[in-house]
């Protein structure tokens, strides 16, 4: 969430008229902004003058029921709508860091120790085998962001090598964006 937040303020003005920003998962408890994906939303059709679409419903539901009761709901049909269709997605990737914020939210899975990374709340173990740590998630499906026109991914940074690295192995990013000191962290590791 970081880097696509750094992304967003740095980004230039432009008219995008027509077009919509949404997020790809539902509200958290997570006060930071960069974590928030409603506010991503938010500040990336401001920077190019969209409409935007907000998840009016959390990312995990506190029952199975709840869940459940969410999905049927015509707010969240439309967003599935959207997330099935996507043009392009801009996302960002976690590391350990956030597998652990996130397991101190909604609490450890029996998977969380073989997770090096997530992409839009999708993890991932070092050969790219996505893991399910949570259920009940609501959240645009690994095969919506696969099935976007284009993927993008913006990380970098120490720690980030590894659940980089992943992450291509996913299939889920058609371009990355990273720094060169990031990059050569990648291709050392391998």
């Amino acid at each position: 969430g970081r880097m696509v937040q750094m992304l967003i303020s740095e980004f230039p003005e432009v008219r995008a008229s027509g077009k919509m920003v949404f997020p790809l998962f539902g509200a958290t408890d997570q006060e930071q902004s960069f974590f928030s994906s409603n506010e991503l939303a938010r500040g990336f059709a401001d920077k190019i003058g969209a409409r935007v679409k907000y998840a009016w419903f959390p990312y995990k539901p506190g029952s199975e029921r709840d869940s459940e009761l969410f999905k049927k709901t015509s707010y969240y049909e439309s967003l599935s709508r959207l997330w099935a269709d996507i043009d392009i997605a801009v996302v960002g990737i976690g590391n350990r860091e956030i597998i652990e914020a996130l397991g101190r939210v909604f609490g450890y899975s029996e998977n969380c120790n073989a997770a090096i990374g997530d992409i839009s709340t999708h993890f991932f173990d070092e050969s790219g085998n996505i893991l399910e740590l949570y259920e009940n998630t609501l959240c645009a499906s690994r095969v919506d962001i696969k099935n976007a026109r284009e993927t993008i991914a913006v990380a970098s940074g120490k720690g980030k090598a590894e659940a980089i690295s992943g992450a291509l192995y996913t299939g889920m990013i058609d371009t990355l964006i990273t720094d060169e000191y990031t990059a050569k962290s990648i291709l050392q590791a391998k």
